[in-house]
């Protein structure tokens, strides 16, 4: 009695499944009693190598028996990769490439809309690691223009002094340029670093600090934003049970 009344009366689902060595393939057919909904996925799984490819075609009417469908009015594919070619490396990937027609462009709805990322996790030794992310999102083909970027590189490395340090250093670049919203876009860059003392048992210290330099696309003017965190926390089992309690005090 709680659903909307645009809602149809009948829904109905269809899935099949074929396995094929390191193959499996999924196909899942949806009709809410007017459109329907298609998707098909692959999985492929190896010992070094995990990929997974989505094709999916929702009709921008098709609704769900409670409400609004996931991904409505969407028609494209995803494929995601996990790699690990070496024991210290591994490497993940995704791209997303779709045509909105639910809410597209309104200079164009047949363009398309893209998402991507790479991430890269290197092992130096066992107490040091790299890490390098980049991430896009190109949303020219969606009511809401916009194209974003990010760059970011990244280094932790633990200690044994007298006690256990870690610390890290990271470096991010971003972009973004919104079309529909000018006043919205800006080029920044930063940096975050801090550190993790053990100082007793569950007792630790850390210290956070963040540098900005930011510039304002549309006006041309510049900022330094910053900003500093310290404090403790401490995290322990609470007695023999499988709980723990985690207490942070922020100065």
């Amino acid at each position: 009695s709680d659903r909307e009344e645009n809602l149809h009366h009948y829904g109905y689902d269809l899935t099949s499944s074929y396995n094929l060595s390191n193959w499996k393939l999924i196909h899942e057919v949806a009709f809410d009693s007017d459109t329907f909904a298609n998707v098909i996925d692959a999985h492929f799984a190896s010992q070094n190598l995990n990929f997974n490819a989505q094709l999916r075609d929702i009709n921008k009417n098709f609704l769900s028996i409670t409400g609004t469908s996931w991904r409505q009015g969407e028609i494209g594919g995803l494929f995601n990769l996990n790699y690990r070619p070496t024991e210290k490396l591994t490497l993940d990937s995704g791209l997303d490439i779709y045509r909105d027609r639910l809410f597209p462009s309104k200079y164009n709805e047949k363009r398309l809309n893209e998402d991507f990322n790479f991430r890269a996790l290197y092992s130096i030794n066992p107490t040091s690691s790299l890490r390098f992310n980049y991430l896009l999102q190109n949303r020219l083909g969606s009511l809401l223009e916009y194209r974003y970027q990010n760059v970011d590189i990244g280094i932790s490395k633990s200690f044994k002094f007298i006690t256990g340090i870690n610390t890290y250093l990271t470096y991010y670049h971003q972009e973004n340029n919104n079309i529909s919203s000018p006043l919205s876009s800006y080029i920044n860059d930063r940096i975050y670093a801090g550190l993790r003392v053990n100082l007793i048992k569950d007792l630790y210290y850390y210290f956070n600090s963040e540098t900005n330099w930011l510039l304002e696309r549309s006006t041309g003017n510049r900022s330094l934003p910053s900003a500093i965190e310290t404090g403790f926390d401490y995290n322990s089992q609470i007695g023999r049970s499988d709980f723990y309690g985690i207490t942070r005090v922020t100065l």
